[in-house]
């Protein structure tokens, strides 16, 4: 028992203060609430918001459900390298992505299109002068799209995985393979799917990465609106901007959990049996289009880790004024940047590590203890779902107050004798802050992975 409260604390630790910090900040503002009078800037952002992600699901959903099939059931050749590659995928970093595909197809890329440079020399976005490559929603439901894809292909082939084998072995006897798949396979696998859709919805709608560089304001991006824009107010304080911006983010994060928090028990209602773990299932012969599925999923492996890795070489390489590239030169940046950096590359991977590691095991037993007990499922489900769908920004500035109201408690409490939270997660240098933050933006991550092989284990 003592164990489970020990859990539950470290939950509450975790997400309780930056939480609690953002209630607090959107009620002592309450004026705040007034920028929902602003209905047509509003609504401009809903409107980038829902193109972006619908352009994306519409790209990445569809090619990543077909290519999962291919890749997971289908006898496509090499497709245990493809596996393996498609994981390796999931770890690129998005700013690495995007960089590298406005690198590589800008102006003076490798791979320089005419197409992707959406603004002329003489056009200028805003302040911004222009810039040799794209702009707009199209270059960044590309870039989402491409970055979706990876998890679309991973988890959507875990449902596929999960299909039953003695549904389909029935289902061969009384009709053809394609039958199967459309009527067996892709129902079963339905919840994965939804599973995966909803996962790009979040991570597309809820990143600022691409929207950034790409120019397109969307509701994740509030926090830098309301910098950005003139203030109405003009005794205004930085806290009466941070707290609109808190009061726009909320509402859209809520309706979005309320939705997943509906939608949830319906689809785990859908997954196999408990007593079920994933076969091998009936492998699908592709016959004639063997070789041509292959060469396609060749080229999908082409966009996804091709051109953020050629770019990275191309760029790392190239020589100006002309750009041309030279291989003594990528060799010598390589070099150059490890002998520099080799310290603080050492250090990052120790934090990634570290984090990771802590971030993995308090999911972990947080879905142990939560199987059994509806309540703590519950409350785990609002809570990691609210801070799934909270943008980026927002939980930072939940995070910074949550910090700031730790140091006035310490205050208080010794009469500003001690300063030990002062120097772990302010003064620093301390890694506590980056990790507190990483823990909380990816711990819904590892809840959502860890859940699904949880839940198969059996209570006795």
């Amino acid at each position: 028992m003592r164990w489970r409260f020990l859990i539950t604390l470290a939950w509450l630790l975790l997400l309780g203060p930056p939480l609690a910090a953002l209630i607090v900040e959107s009620a002592g503002h309450p004026e705040a609430w007034k920028a929902w009078a602003e209905t047509g800037r509003l609504l401009e952002l809903v409107r980038n918001t829902v193109l972006l992600v619908s352009g994306t699901l519409a790209l990445a959903l569809p090619v990543g459900t077909i290519a999962a099939l291919l890749i997971y059931r289908c006898d496509l050749p090499g497709r245990m390298f493809v596996r393996r590659s498609i994981v390796l995928i999931l770890f690129i970093p998005l700013p690495l992505l995007v960089s590298a595909w406005q690198a590589g197809l800008g102006s003076g890329g490798w791979l320089a299109l005419g197409a992707w440079q959406t603004s002329s020399p003489n056009e200028s976005l805003g302040d911004i002068p222009w810039k040799p490559w794209a702009s707009g929603l199209p270059a960044a439901i590309w870039v989402h799209a491409l970055a979706s894809l990876p998890w679309v292909i991973w988890l959507a082939g875990q449902g596929v995985r999960w299909v039953e084998p003695h549904l389909e072995e029935d289902a061969l006897t009384n009709s053809g393979t394609w039958s199967v798949v459309r009527h067996v396979t892709i129902p079963r696998a339905l919840p994965a799917i939804g599973a995966a859709a909803l996962w790009v919805v979040i991570q597309t709608a809820a990143e600022i990465t691409v929207t950034d560089m790409m120019q397109v304001r969307t509701f994740a991006e509030e926090v830098y609106t309301q910098f950005a824009r003139p203030d109405p107010a003009p005794n205004a304080d930085s806290r009466d901007v941070l707290a609109r911006a808190i009061a726009l983010s909320i509402p859209p994060a809520l309706l979005t959990a309320l939705f997943v928090g509906l939608v949830l028990p319906r689809w785990q209602r859908r997954f196999p049996p408990l007593a079920t773990t994933p076969h091998s299932g009936v492998t699908f012969r592709l016959g004639p289009w063997r070789w041509a599925a292959g060469s396609g999923i060749g080229g999908l492996l082409l966009l996804m880790l091709g051109v953020p890795v050629g770019s990275l070489i191309w760029r790392t390489g190239s020589v100006p004024p002309n750009d041309s590239w030279s291989l003594g030169v990528m060799i010598a940046q390589f070099s150059r940047a490890f002998e520099v950096q080799w310290a603080r590359m050492a250090w990052s991977i120790a934090m990634a590590l570290s984090t990771g590691i802590d971030t993995t095991a308090l999911a972990l037993l947080g879905c142990w203890i939560a199987r059994d007990r509806k309540w703590v499922r519950v409350a785990m489900m609002i809570a990691l779902i609210l801070v799934w769908t909270l943008p980026g920004p927002i939980i930072g500035i939940g995070l910074k107050e949550a910090i700031n109201g730790l140091m006035e408690i310490e205050d208080a409490l010794s009469g500003g004798r001690t300063g030990v939270a002062r120097r772990l997660l302010y003064d620093g240098p301390s890694p506590l802050p980056v990790k507190w933050a990483t823990a909380i933006r990816f711990l819904p991550f590892a809840a959502a992975l860890l859940w699904p092989v949880m839940r198969l284990i059996p209570s006795d």
